[in-house]
């Protein structure tokens, strides 16, 4: 059974489930390489939801809202909350800026990287793996906030989040 992937010593709070929250296979083992793997599908499928729910809205009032428009409405976002806009606006480069953003490098490549460094159980937990502890849960309410934080985001709540790490 597919799970969320929970484990407190790697994401200890709302803000780390909102960006990298994932589903994982029962008993499969965690390492770097597969939760930048998930946080790159997260922000792709963000961005096609945003594109479809754009789409959907705007059309619905016959307005000749297109793809184009939804990916210049990303741009802008992107301008506010991460304070630059994206040089090319097709949905891939949008994916990678977000993904190289100083706020993206901040929190994955140096505060999770090092989480999981530093993770107790494991020598070589970037390549070897870390449980899911989905199975330990100690604090119900905190697995409640991961688990809507994993599957309730939209693109803006998203970019929101990621606009909080402090550089």
């Amino acid at each position: 059974m597919n799970k969320i992937f929970y484990n407190t010593e790697i994401y200890n709070s709302f803000q780390d489930y909102a960006l990298g929250g994932f589903i994982v296979n029962e008993g499969e083992q965690v390492n770097y390489n597969l939760i930048y793997t998930a946080i790159y599908n997260k922000i792709e499928a963000l961005i096609s939801d945003y594109i479809n729910r754009g789409m959907i809205a705007n059309n619905y009032d016959a307005s000749k809202y297109t793809k184009e428009d939804a990916l210049v409405d990303i741009g802008f976002m992107i301008k506010d909350f991460l304070g630059f806009y994206p040089e090319i606006l097709a949905e891939q480069s949008i994916e990678n800026a977000i993904l190289t953003s100083d706020q993206m490098e901040k929190w994955l490549n140096i505060e999770i990287k090092d989480r999981i460094k530093q993770y107790p159980f494991a020598q070589n937990a970037i390549n070897m793996g870390i449980p899911n502890e989905e199975e330990m849960i100690v604090d119900a309410v905190l697995y409640k906030e991961a688990e809507e934080a994993t599957n309730d985001m939209t693109l803006e709540q998203y970019l929101e989040q990621l606009s909080l790490i402090e550089l």
